[in-house]
């Protein structure tokens, strides 16, 4: 697969273009110089900065300390320019020219402090990230996951098929302004997006394209608390895309689904993955990134990656950091040791879409499976992912819609039919025959009467409706408006002799036949729409009514004027089956179902808006 680069560089002062958004289209770059270190270490050109975290390290005084950072910026950093490869060298040389007057003792505890403040930076190795989708702030707690287990067509990042544009918005705050680190932050990229193209199945046609911007703020991202995660994930990325230029398009107070849509518009990508790098991490702190994913944070699939961390000398974040993000907003969970108290054992990734979420469980969760596969969501040993053991593992590759569950060399975001063991072209089929241009299984379904109906190859292989069916012959089973036919009216009774369903929706429509016991093909649209299931009870000649209903159906459990869908109407009660949810606001709307005892999902407007839920047996 062809990589294709390309770099933008806008700040905010730029032209407003068609009243919309202040952005150039990307630029096409040919050659590319990527700045390098030969040693695992570097300095940061900083010499006040790195006598006083000597000197607050060791709890001595500081002494004289203008005249020992002049002779260090004299004499010292042309040394090292090409980084550092011996510490106990630098350490003693650092000493006799700043004339620190350290006892060896105090250098060797400097040495074991930088090792233990940097040794998760290195390129072998993956530092756990910060799995945000808590609003602490708005008692977003553990038991509100949604699962994403419905495309409603809002997502930036939903499956790691086709084109995506990963773009790179470097923050420029107070004190802080990128230069040529830039390069160094390109080339792990380009390393991560070209190693997920290696490990890409080939009929998701993987492919990276890279775009940055240089976007400014007037406060340190590191003022946050990663458990705030309004503040993590909102707050000041969304200043930082403001400041690039970005309309408030739909209303909604924020500006990363507007950069996310005029990317989309510009590149024609399948997919847009939002990268902020900060410059550098808190002190001491424990955490590489973060991730903030759909849909507990908005539209726009977003991540934060700390470039280094430094303690009197620098590391840089490896290329497998960068990985390992991206592919959380993909629907990736993580899997290192801890995984089990964020996600649980073997439960559904909460970042993945059916048809693949609950068909690969986070079941190499270090804490659920001690002898698990590698993984760059897990690592050596569930503690950080070593070179040789880059790798993505079975779970992990289904949840970022590279799995085939069924093996029949169809990937599931591709497969008509994810969920039946077949071979066919659609991945619907078993035993196949081709006729122009579509295939279909020869098997054929008995109707009462004792004749034959085959399969329809412009209706997704379901078999044709048997020709002498009356309204006398069926019964009506199941009649829904709902946004999941499957969920509504499930399956054809085993006391049935078959059943035909009829699903009409603006998503699309179907129909066909089922045999006892067949579920119904998952059927959804994000409108409300109608599902139908009949059939001929067994046994049955003649059936006077035609529209008996089996199951009890949705009642209405809540209906409020709000702005925050979520808080009015929380979630669906533990007592029904499903529930299904409507929002109806300027500022978006959508229906969908959820879970027993899930919540529903984060829905705001500025605005009074409708909020209903109906509860379904």
């Amino acid at each position: 697969m062809k990589m294709k680069y390309f770099v933008i560089i806008v700040l905010a002062y730029v032209l407003i273009i068609q009243n919309s958004m202040a952005l150039d289209l990307p630029q096409k770059i040919y050659d590319y110089q990527i700045a390098t270190t030969r040693c695992d270490y570097f300095l940061d050109d900083n010499s006040i900065a790195l006598l006083e975290d000597i000197y607050t390290f060791l709890k001595i005084p500081e002494k004289d300390l203008n005249n020992k950072s002049q002779k260090i910026d004299k004499e010292f950093f042309s040394k090292y320019s090409d980084g550092i490869c011996d510490l106990d060298y630098f350490l003693i040389d650092l000493n006799t020219t700043a004339d620190m007057r350290l006892t060896f003792n105090q250098i060797d505890e400097l040495k074991m402090a930088i090792l233990s403040v940097n040794s998760d930076m290195k390129d072998i190795i993956i530092k756990p990230d910060r799995p945000l989708f808590v609003y602490s702030t708005f008692d977003r707690i553990l038991s509100s996951f949604i699962p994403r287990n419905e495309l409603t067509g809002g997502q930036s990042a939903p499956y790691l098929l086709g084109k995506t544009e990963v773009v790179l918005i470097f923050i420029n705050n107070p004190g802080v302004t990128w230069s040529n680190e830039i390069n160094n932050v390109f080339s792990k990229v380009l390393d991560a997006t070209t190693w997920l193209e290696s490990q890409s199945p080939t009929n998701a046609n993987s492919d990276f394209e890279i775009v940055y911007y240089i976007a400014n703020i007037d406060y340190d991202p590191n003022n946050c608390d990663l458990n705030d995660g309004f503040c993590a994930c909102n707050s000041w990325m969304e200043d930082a895309v403001k400041n690039l230029g970005a309309s408030d398009n739909n209303n909604d107070n924020r500006y990363t689904d507007d950069l996310v849509n005029f990317i989309k518009s510009n590149t024609q990508a399948d997919n847009v993955a939002l990268t902020y790098i900060i410059k550098e991490s808190p002190l001491f702190s424990s955490v590489a990134g973060y991730a903030c994913p759909y849909p507990f944070f908005g539209v726009g699939e977003r991540t934060a990656v700390y470039y280094k961390t430094c303690f009197i000398a620098c590391q840089t974040n490896g290329m497998d950091v960068y990985a390992h993000e991206l592919l959380h907003l993909f629907g990736a969970c993580d899997e290192y040791q801890g995984c089990g108290e964020f996600y649980g054992c073997n439960n559904p990734c909460i970042f993945s879409y059916t048809p693949v979420y609950d068909k690969y469980p986070n079941a190499n969760c270090y804490d659920c499976n001690l002898n698990g596969q590698p993984c760059i969501m897990r690592g050596e040993d569930g503690l950080g992912a070593s070179a040789p053991e880059l790798a993505i593992e079975y779970y992990t590759k289904g949840q970022i819609g590279w799995g085939d569950y069924d093996n029949d060399n169809v990937i599931d975001p591709k497969d008509l039919c994810p969920l039946i063991f077949g071979n066919g072209f659609d991945g619907c089929l078993t035993s196949v025959t081709t006729t122009t241009d579509n295939a279909c299984a020869t098997d054929v379904y008995q109707c009462s009467d004792g004749s034959y109906v085959s399969r329809n190859p412009s209706n997704s292989c379901q078999f044709y409706p048997c020709p002498n069916a009356t309204s006398t012959d069926i019964i009506t089973i199941c009649e829904r408006n709902t946004t999941n036919c499957a969920k509504s009216c499930k399956k054809c009774p085993s006391n049935y002799e078959y059943c035909e369903y009829e699903w009409t929706s603006k998503c699309g429509n179907s129909s066909g036949v089922l045999y006892p016991g067949e579920s119904l093909p998952w059927l959804t649209c994000n409108k409300i729409s109608n599902c139908t299931l009949k059939g001929k009870p067994t046994g049955s000649t003649t059936v006077t009514t035609t529209t008996t209903t089996i199951q009890a159906g949705c009642v209405e459990i809540c209906n409020k004027q709000t702005t925050n869908c979520q808080l009015s109407c929380k979630k669906c009660p533990s007592n029904y089956e499903y529930c299904e949810y409507e929002w109806i606001s300027s500022c978006n709307s959508i229906n969908g179902t959820i879970n027993s005892g899930q919540s529903l999902p984060w829905l705001t407007c500025n605005k009074k808006s409708n909020c209903a839920v109906r509860g379904c047996d």
